[in-house]
C-alpha cells in the first residue's frame, strides 16, 4: 500500500513539565499542544498573549514562535513535527493552515482525546523503521479535531459553562475518582438527560466517555513515563477491572 507514502515525522515529543520559553524558527510543520498549565505565545512580530490549558498551534517555516510559561511554572506540552510531498496536499487544501490570519493558538474542545491521538501517532512511530499508515491516518486525524476546534461554538448560559467547565477541571486532575453524574446534574438543576446533553454539546462527547477519555489518558502517561505494570496502571487510572483497562 503506498496511499499514505509521502510523509515523514522528524521530530516528536511528549514533555509533561516543559519550562522555559522557546523561540522556534521551524524547519517542519509542527503541531505543537498546550495540554495543561499556562501558555505564553506569540507569533512573528505580534504582542505576546498568556492562556491557561488546553491549547494547540501550528508551526510553520518562515514565521518565528516563541511560547512557553513563566519563571517557576511547568506545563504540559507535545509536539509533531512533519515534512514530505504528503504535506503539499495539507496545506494547498486547507487542512494545515500554515498562514493563519488570527495568529493565537485555539482553544481545544477535546483535551484527552486530542492528548490521545498525539501519543498514539508517537508510539506507532516509535515502534516502526518506517512511517505506518495508520500514523498518517490518525495525523490527518488530527489537523481535523484542529478544524473543528476552530468552529466549534457552546452557546449555554455563563452559568451552565462554569459549573460543566468546573466539572470537567475536576475530571482531568483526578479521572481515578468516581463521579456521580446524577448528582451533577442536580446541582445544575437540570434533568439527568439534558445536563448529558449540555456536557456534550460543550466538550463533543458524553460526560461518561469525557472520563474514560481522561482515565485512558492518565493511563497512557503511566505507561509512557513510569515502570508500572497494566493491573497497576488500571487501578491508578480509575479502572477496576484491569480485562477492560487491557481491552
Amino acid at each position: 500500500m503506498n496511499y499514505f507514502d509521502g510523509q515523514i515525522f522528524p521530530v516528536y515529543a511528549d514533555v509533561p513539565a516543559s519550562s522555559g520559553m522557546w523561540v522556534n524558527h521551524p524547519k517542519y510543520y509542527g503541531v505543537q499542544y498546550n495540554h495543561a498549565g499556562k501558555l505564553r505565545f506569540s507569533m512573528d512580530d505580534e504582542p505576546e498573549v498568556e492562556m491557561e490549558g488546553p491549547h494547540v498551534f501550528l508551526t510553520s517555516p518562515g514565521h518565528v514562535y516563541s511560547y512557553g510559561c513563566g519563571e517557576n511554572e511547568s506545563r504540559h506540552h507535545c509536539f509533531i513535527c512533519t515534512c514530505g510531498e504528503r504535506v503539499r496536499g495539507y496545506l494547498s487544501g486547507g487542512l494545515f493552515e500554515a498562514d493563519p490570519e488570527v495568529k493565537l493558538p485555539v482553544a481545544v474542545l477535546n483535551p484527552e482525546r486530542f492528548l490521545l491521538t498525539m501519543l498514539e501517532i508517537m508510539s506507532l512511530l516509535r515502534g516502526s523503521a518506517v512511517v505506518p499508515p495508520r500514523a498518517v491516518l490518525l495525523y490527518e486525524d488530527l489537523l481535523l479535531q484542529i478544524s473543528e476546534s476552530k468552529r466549534g461554538k457552546t452557546p449555554l448560559s455563563p452559568y451552565c459553562r462554569e459549573k460543566l467547565s468546573g466539572l470537567a477541571d475536576r475530571i482531568r486532575k483526578a479521572p481515578e475518582k468516581t463521579y456521580d453524574f446524577a448528582y451533577e446534574a442536580g446541582k445544575c438543576c437540570v434533568t439527568q438527560t439534558h445536563f448529558r446533553r449540555q456536557f456534550k454539546q460543550m466538550f463533543q462527547v458524553p460526560p461518561q466517555q469525557f472520563l474514560i477519555h481522561c482515565r485512558l489518558a492518565k493511563a497512557a502517561m503511566i505507561l509512557l513515563h513510569e515502570p508500572a505494570g497494566v493491573a497497576e496502571t488500571a487501578e491508578r487510572s480509575g479502572f477496576a477491572d484491569p480485562g477492560y483497562f487491557a481491552r
